[in-house]
């Protein structure tokens, strides 16, 4: 999150807006700690993404082609997300730091393992935004 001046009338929006996703976040966690997976409405509602990869960005991110997205419109848009928490492998579910993911399909990287060089290339002629969590939030497409 970036903040130029805590006197800027948008600054409580942009807190408020990270305050509620750190929020999400946290609840979902403490759902996982008391061994509580996330509800079939819950995943029923989160977007699919396809040909994903676990990738490093500083920190763990998802990328690969999101479906059902709030805000990147269209079917098997190119994405990063949102730092990575918790991979659910046995149940095909993903929560980041905005919100929960169900993976479809991984993608098939030469013996299996996937390095950083590759995993970053398919997205690196593609239009990049910030949003207000600067530091440690990138979406690509359609961003807010």
């Amino acid at each position: 999150m970036y903040i130029d001046n805590l006197t800027d009338p948008k600054a409580a929006e942009i807190l408020s807006a990270d305050i509620e996703k750190l929020q999400g976040l946290l609840d979902d966690l403490n759902e996982l700690r008391a061994g509580n997976y996330p509800s079939n409405d819950t995943l029923a509602k989160a977007p699919l993404l396809n040909d994903y990869l676990v990738i490093k960005r500083g920190i763990a991110a998802l990328s690969g082609d999101v479906t059902g997205h709030p805000t990147i419109s269209g079917n098997n848009e190119p994405m990063v997300s949102s730092p990575l928490f918790v991979v659910l492998k046995d149940i095909g579910a993903a929560r980041t730091l905005s919100r929960w993911y169900r993976l479809g399909q991984r993608k098939p990287i030469g013996n299996g393992r996937a390095s950083p060089h590759r995993m970053a290339a398919p997205f690196a002629k593609l239009p990049i935004a910030i949003g207000a969590m600067q530091t440690s939030r990138l979406k690509i497409r359609n961003c807010q």
